[in-house]
């Protein structure tokens, strides 16, 4: 049953999240101006509302499959994940992107974005492994 939640949950999630992307992706230059009318601060938010827009759909089966796999007790994989995409890819992929490759506000999303990826594909790995299935909670 926690299977068939988790699908369904995931698929609900999808589809509010591409439509959320959507909008960042379309519609970024004006939410970032409901916030701020300084053309610079608008003009650097639109590739990083595209961005945003983009990654939507990707952190979903993350945040979900995640939360499933805690609710189960399979708590250590999705804090290991967590722990290294956030405490050394992220900070790495910061460094190159934004000091090395000079990419400078972009590469930070860029790195941000890769983190995303990276944990999505590592808790939609444990979960598809499905040894969560067999822990007593």
């Amino acid at each position: 049953m926690a299977e068939h939640y988790s699908r369904r949950c995931t698929y609900l999630g999808l589809v509010i999240s591409l439509f959320l992307g959507a909008l960042f992706g379309f519609f970024g230059k004006n939410i970032v101006a409901l916030y701020s009318d300084t053309e610079a601060v608008i003009t650097a938010s639109i590739p990083v509302m595209a961005i945003l827009g983009v990654l939507q759909p990707i952190q979903t089966p993350q945040f979900i499959l995640s939360g499933s796999l805690r609710g189960a007790g399979a708590t250590k994989a999705t804090a290991v994940v967590t722990l290294v995409c956030v405490l050394i890819l992220r900070p790495l992929a910061g460094e190159l992107f934004i000091k090395i490759l000079k990419w400078g506000l972009i590469g930070a999303w860029a790195a941000i974005a890769l983190d995303q990826v990276v944990r999505t594909l590592l808790i939609m790995y444990f979960y598809a492994r499905g040894s969560w299935k067999r822990i007593k909670v």
